[in-house]
């Protein structure tokens, strides 16, 4: 780096950064005002320092060798599709591109943010305007859909990508990353200058920590190209007017007594142990990179803290190893006592408004870290302090106004957005992520209308997904909120009820997606034809409904007088609802669907086949799962057919896959059939009652002319004699044969469920007969068996019969397969409601 003698008064600015107080003064500096020195200035280099190393940092520094004795240019050039190659992509410096239109409002509410910035990094970056009307080639090569959109490029590639009127501090931060490291700068500093003498250089981890002093034996001229001390005040003989960085000390871990004193707030103990040197206390960390200041901050020590910045106030300034100062840890704790006492401190300090604006590595301000912990109190206290930090974006582009309206502190936000704000702070107060998005979500009403006064225009932003906040409020069931904005704001809400999202999802079609029926209601009653609307894949609502099982919403859109078009419609795939259904699985849909007098059966998909195709190739599967049977039943009973060209059964080329399946099934069913025909035959020779012993009668069933008795004899007939049947049946089954098998079933199981009820009616009638002579007992064993019996044909009859299509049996059987609808329900994803 070559040094300098300055002739021309430097602007207050830089005299005060650089301590000058008087003119002639030499000076060197890691800034680049400019790449090249003014003539008038009669200043020479001392040497050149393309001829001291091809390093590429040395190159890189090249253009940080100023003179800061003149004021940077203001104007910012224009580049367009000509120029865009020679001017952008070949330039040496990072390029810094605005993309704007003459007519775009945030584009002039951004601009005085981005002239003050080129003044700022004027010879560090170039920056340029691109006109988007009248150079539509480059946005478009680049992907820029909205305006204001700010580039970063270094060396012909893009690195950054800013979009909307953001903040200065937003900028700034973008800009900073692509400038010299600490550690890259000094490595050339040692270069370029062997003749300045390095005071201190520490290196703990990644922290470098940098002094050079001139060497004051140094006698220069500026004749003989050399630096010339100056006698005046602040003068570069002096070693703390040459701190190139600020003088970090180096931390080491606090003894575990000075720990323990910090943490019980015992102040006698901790003034007994720590060193009096305030380099060295302000050194001691504990393993999380916290100081004994921020320690007391966060455990609520009032008389530590107060001790501690009155005699250490450098540790104000100091981080742990998340990047957060005291503040944050006091914000996040809760402290708001302490909170306080820091602010009040720090008033006095001429770095004031960075202290309470500085971020930690992710991003958070003091202000992000209270809202984070919930403690409004000292979200309250910072905004009083610094009102702009409101709208600070972290790493997630949250602000603490989107935290707070998303946590829906009414009061705070009224604070925040209660005042009269410069340009700047009200291009940055809606940037990053929507806030009426956030307030949509806190379904507050009152939020929402402070939030929309200050800006009507909100209502039509749309989140990383495209959503606007009619739909956004639709997918989250924000009634309130959606019932607010169609009620204040008819006519620009009415026309974002057509507005689809990036999937294709109108705001009725979120509605009907999550089942929020109410609001599906809502939006019928200000845009009556939404319902017409179709999503990417031609869908309407309840295709939509249908597909992701949402049965309440379905059930009201049934009652609607186009529900027989919209159930009959078929999307991009030819798949009407019911097919939807059926595919995905939801078998309270479909039984809906199904009842309905004006659903259409045969309707086929682009692949010819009908819903009930779609449920035998689900239901023939290896994998027995029962809703797949329900959806079976539930088409077979309402008469549904198969396609023209069905599809082809897999049940042989199932049972060759997976035969142990159907030999299961068949010997379980032939054990229950044998059981119950064992049982009945020994009952038909033990009769209630017994037998009796004298003549003429002998051997003749001792209750034979009683009803119950006669009764008892012909139910367990019926019951024997089927379940041998059954048994037979099944025996034919464990020949192999797929489709013996298949026929076999639909006749042993009505047979056995005959079996089994006839049995136990039977046994139900024996034991009425033997205590006849006791009512209660007799009534009282009647009503308890007609119960349970009542609940095995609930259980047993949808597995039975469940291929009638027989009308009458159709509506008996209804109420056992909505039972087992209920209960099947119950913890199932595939029976949402």
């Amino acid at each position: 780096m070559a040094a300098y003698t300055c002739t021309s008064r430097p602007p207050i600015s830089i005299r005060s950064e650089m301590r000058i107080a008087s003119s002639p003064t030499g000076s060197f500096s890691t800034r680049q005002m400019f790449s090249v020195l003014p003539e008038s200035s009669g200043l020479r280099t001392r040497v050149s320092l393309s001829s001291l190393s091809k390093n590429s940092r040395v190159s890189r520094l090249r253009r940080g060798v100023i003179c800061e004795a003149q004021d940077t240019a203001t104007g910012i050039p224009v580049v367009n599709d000509s120029t865009w190659d020679s001017l952008v992509l070949k330039a040496d410096e990072p390029v810094f591109v605005d993309f704007w239109a003459p007519w775009c409002g945030p584009c002039k509410m951004i601009d005085p943010i981005v002239n003050e910035l080129a003044q700022k990094y004027a010879g560090q970056f170039k920056f340029y305007k691109l006109n988007t009307d009248e150079s539509p080639a480059t946005p478009g090569q680049y992907g820029v859909r909205s305006i204001p959109t700010i580039m970063i490029f270094v060396n012909g590639e893009k690195k950054d990508t800013i979009i909307g009127a953001v903040s200065k501090d937003t900028l700034a931060t973008s800009i900073n990353k692509f400038l010299f490291s600490e550690f890259e700068v000094y490595e050339n500093i040692l270069l370029l200058l062997p003749i300045y003498t390095v005071r201190t250089l520490k290196r703990p981890g990644r922290d470098f920590k940098v002094k050079v002093a001139l060497n004051k034996s140094m006698k220069c001229d500026s004749k003989s190209e050399t630096v010339s001390s100056s006698s005046t005040s602040g003068s570069l003989s002096d070693p703390d007017q040459w701190t190139i960085f600020k003088d970090k000390d180096e931390s080491e871990i606090m003894n575990p007594a000075i720990l323990c004193a910090v943490r019980a707030g015992d102040k006698v103990s901790l003034l007994k142990r720590i060193n009096d040197d305030v380099k060295v206390t302000q050194r001691l960390v504990d393993n999380q990179g916290n100081s004994i200041l921020h320690i007391a901050a966060a455990l609520g020590h009032v008389h530590i803290v107060e001790y501690i910045i009155s005699t250490f106030p450098n540790l104000l300034q100091k981080v742990n190893l998340m990047g957060e100062t005291t503040l944050h840890v006091a914000a996040r704790a809760g402290n708001l006592n302490i909170v306080e006492i820091l602010v009040r401190f720090i008033t006095k300090s001429s770095s004031y408004d960075a202290f309470i604006a500085a971020k930690s590595k992710n991003g958070d301000t003091a202000l992000h870290a209270a809202l984070k912990g919930k403690h409004v109190e000292v979200a309250f206290c910072l905004v009083s302090v610094k009102h702009d930090v409101s709208f600070d974006k972290n790493n997630d582009e949250a602000s603490p106004l989107y935290m707070a309206v998303e946590a829906g502190y009414h009061e705070l936000v009224l604070k925040m957005l209660d005042t009269s704000s410069s340009p700047s702070i009200l291009a940055s107060m809606f940037s990053g992520k929507s806030v009426i998005h956030a307030a949509m979500k806190a379904n507050r009403r009152d939020t929402l209308g402070i939030v929309l006064r200050q800006d009507p225009g909100l209502i039509e932003l749309r989140n990383e997904e495209g959503r606007t906040c009619l739909s956004y409020g639709a997918s989250m069931g924000c009634y309130e909120g959606i019932r607010y904005i169609l009620a204040e704001f008819d006519k620009a809400a009415s026309s974002l009820c057509y507005v689809a999202d990036d999937d294709g999802f109108t705001p009725i079609h979120m509605a009907a997606k999550e089942g929020h029926v109410r609001i599906i209601k809502e939006f019928l009653k200000h845009c009556p034809d939404s319902r017409e609307l179709l999503n990417s894949q031609c869908q309407n609502i309840l295709h939509v409904a249908a597909k992701a099982g949402k049965s309440k919403v379905v059930k009201y859109l049934l009652k609607l007088d186009e529900a027989k078009r919209m159930m009959n419609e078929q999307d991009v795939d030819g798949n009407t609802p019911l097919h939807l259904a059926t595919k995905v699985g939801y078998p309270m849909v479909v039984n809906m669907l199904t009842w309905n007098d004006g659903i259409n059966l045969k309707a086929l998909n682009n692949d010819g086949f009908t819903a009930l195709d779609i449920a035998e190739t689900m239901k023939d599967n290896n994998t027995y799962v029962l809703y797949k049977r329900l959806i079976w039943m539930a088409l077979v009973s309402a008469g549904a057919p198969n396609g023209p060209n069905p599809i082809p059964l897999t049940v042989s080329q199932s049972s060759k896959q997976n035969p142990e399946r159907y030999k299961d099934s068949v010997n379980t069913l032939m054990v229950t059939a044998t059981l119950v025909a064992t049982v009945t035959f020994a009952a038909g020779l033990t009769l209630p009652g017994g037998y009796m012993s004298s003549a003429p009668n002998l051997g003749m069933a001792a209750l034979v002319n009683k009803l119950n008795f006669k009764v008892f004899l012909l139910l367990n007939n019926i019951a024997m004699c089927t379940s041998v049947i059954t048994v037979m049946a099944l025996i034919w089954a464990q020949l192999g044969d797929a489709l013996l098998t298949k026929k076999a079933f639909r006749l042993a199981l009505p047979l056995l469920l005959t079996a089994v009820v006839s049995m136990m009616m039977a046994s139900v009638a024996g034991l009425t007969l033997v205590v006849s002579d006791l009512p209660w007992l007799s009534h009282l064993v009647l009503a308890i068996d007609s119960a349970f019996l009542v609940f095995l044909m609930l259980l047993i009859i949808p597995y039975a019969f469940s291929s009638t299509r027989h009308g009458f049996l159709r509506h008996i059987f209804y109420f056992p397969y909505f039972l087992m609808l209920l209960v099947v329900s119950e913890g199932s994803n595939n029976m949402d409601g």
